[in-house]
């Protein structure tokens, strides 16, 4: 009986990998070619871009962000300002245009994908094909281009958090307190880039333990929770305390199923299986020979740990305000357990190379399927865009008729219009549901009429407790404002004449 030649059945042992490998590498040039034709888009993607674009168009007026929400405007920043900063200095170069900032994000994407690279060759022993692969997955994943074209701190704040954690797994003694320090430094710069990017360090602090290096996992705690606290302190006592009324624990927090069942919906099918693939890697790194990646023995493995720990997180979707942005970090960890296990063959038993060959025909299905082939070229990608901009100019001329500020859901059309923006609607929505700020404010300036225009794009008759408008707010709305049209979407109000408001 004939059996199969040693070479040949390695070669049809990596073809999937290779596909996998190819599948990426396509998904990771439309990913770039996405990104440079949106850069110029000049409205908002979300609604939550002008809101971080805000305070960078208002630094030299406010350099410390954080002002007072009662005070007119009433603009609220519900992050930490590191990105803030950083997308500031970049609009030096740019102007001050969502370019700055969502240039600012996509290197930071970038970034991402080297650490990426870098954690699963040189922490957890992975072969270069692997760790490249690993960096890829994360650049194709197909929600990610959303995420990378938006200006928000989410990828910056991971970017510190996985530059920390390839500090912190260093192992070589020379560099052991100098690895450390950098990992203290980036761990904090994570946190006062977005609060709760913390998963990272807590990977690495809890790595650390498990290796009995006792002193290195208390120095970097310490070091970690002494530098987050100092910015904090810097920023409280430059905003004259209105940091606090921003930032920390002002959410209308709450957990719906329905709302964990939509964003699954999104992210189910674009990295459903990378995630099932990082379990089931996991899994697998966990019970195979410590000896591969060199790690000291009877240790769990790094990206075992950073994997469980982000993992939870997947099931948080469900918190009020959450989106698939939450998913990038778990999406990062399942990377890095992909890349480490595809990486490491040596002294792998039978049924484990079958596994792993499972995996690997997922992996290039799931990188096949949601390729984005509609962005290969740059000006396709313009061109839808340039449409939509059109049609939202159309808008302009109107707004900058009225006179008197605007209140607009959408802020970026005011931006667009070189108008003040004075209000934020789902910001001061949730603080008012919340009960940490009296909405009072807000309410009798619609009864004295200051807005000169209201303009939503929300359909009250859906709006709930959880909307960008409490229900007191659309009540006096409709009592001293009257509908008068429709436009691109955009529902506008004027102001009644006296005699003819509800009481």
């Amino acid at each position: 009986m004939k059996t199969t030649p040693q070479p040949l059945f390695e070669f049809i042992e990596r073809l999937p990998l290779l596909a996998a490998l190819a599948g990426a590498a396509a998904g990771t040039w439309s990913f770039a070619v996405g990104i440079l034709g949106s850069l110029s888009y000049r409205y908002p993607f979300e609604y939550g871009e002008p809101v971080v674009l805000l305070p960078v168009l208002r630094m030299k007026e406010n350099p410390w962000i954080y002002g007072d929400i009662a005070a007119w405007p009433h603009l609220v920043m519900p992050y930490h300002p590191v990105y803030l900063y950083v997308s500031y200095a970049v609009s030096l170069i740019t102007g001050p245009t969502y370019a700055c900032g969502r240039g600012v994000t996509a290197v930071s994407t970038l970034a991402c994908a080297v650490l990426i690279a870098l954690i699963c060759r040189r922490r957890t022993g992975a072969s270069v094909g692997a760790a490249l692969l690993a960096g890829l997955l994360f650049l194709a994943a197909p929600f990610l281009l959303g995420e990378a074209t938006h200006v928000k701190p989410d990828l910056m704040a991971l970017a510190f958090a996985l530059g920390g954690l390839f500090f912190a797994l260093d192992r070589s003694p020379a560099q052991g307190k100098k690895t450390i320090i950098f990992a203290a430094v980036c761990f904090a710069l994570a946190f006062l880039t977005k609060q709760n990017a913390v998963l990272a360090a807590v990977a690495a602090w809890i790595y650390l333990l498990s290796q009995r290096r006792f002193r290195a996992a208390a120095g970097l705690a310490g070091l970690s929770i002494t530098l987050a606290l100092a910015g904090v302190a810097v920023m409280a006592w430059g905003s004259r305390g209105h940091y606090w009324d921003h930032t920390l624990l002002n959410a209308n927090a709450f957990y719906s199923v329905k709302i964990l069942w939509i964003n699954w919906q999104k992210i189910g099918p674009a990295i459903g299986a990378l995630l099932a693939c990082g379990a089931v890697g996991s899994v697998l790194r966990a019970l195979t020979p410590e000896r591969e990646s060199g790690s000291k023995k009877n240790g769990v493995r790094p990206e075992v740990i950073y994997f469980i720990v982000t993992a939870p997180v997947l099931l948080l979707l469900g918190k009020s305000g959450w989106g698939e942005n939450h998913a990038i970090e778990p999406l990062a960890a399942a990377c890095i357990v992909i890349g480490s296990i595809f990486g490491a063959r040596e002294g792998i038993g039978r049924v484990r190379r079958v596994v792993m060959f499972v995996l690997a025909v997922v992996v290039a299905i799931q990188v096949a399927i949601f390729v984005p082939y509609q962005h290969w070229d740059v000006r396709k990608v313009r061109s839808i865009l340039e449409a939509n901009e059109q049609a939202m100019d159309l808008l302009l001329p109107t707004l900058k008729s009225v006179r008197g500020p605007i209140l607009a859901e959408n802020p970026g059309l005011l931006i667009a219009a070189g108008l003040p923006v004075n209000y934020l609607p789902y910001e001061i929505a949730q603080l008012s549901y919340a009960g940490k700020f009296d909405q009072e404010v807000i309410l009798q300036e619609l009864r004295e009429r200051k807005y000169g225009m209201v303009v939503v794009q929300t359909n009250f008759f859906k709006v709930r407790r959880t909307g960008r408008f409490t229900p007191e707010f659309i009540q006096t709305l409709g009592a001293h404002y009257r509908f008068v049209g429709i436009k691109s979407g955009q529902f506008f109000y004027l102001p009644q004449p006296a005699a003819e408001q509800k009481p």
